[in-house]
């Protein structure tokens, strides 16, 4: 198995792809393999970035950021809605 390309090299991709250099030449230049190119290309597609975004282990969080956000500018309106049941 080939080894994984570095984020240097995943950049130096993203650049020349956006510059509209085709697959062979950025493949010589980089070194790697025109699939290589091929998933970077795929990935800027889909997430906008030479490298994918973690996948988060765990379960989803049960208050979201958002919904914590609101709570707290509710709070500050309504200092009263804050219950510290003992």
């Amino acid at each position: 198995m080939a080894p994984r390309l570095t984020s240097e090299k995943k950049d130096q991709i993203r650049t020349m792809l956006f510059k509209g250099r085709s697959i062979s030449e950025i493949a010589k230049a980089v070194p790697c393999s025109e699939r290589a190119v091929y998933r970077t290309q795929a990935t800027i597609r889909r997430f906008g970035t030479a490298t994918a975004p973690t996948n988060r282990a765990g379960p989803d969080p049960k208050i979201t950021p958002l919904m914590r956000d609101t709570l707290c500018r509710e709070l500050v309106k309504k200092p009263e809605m804050l219950r510290l049941d003992p």
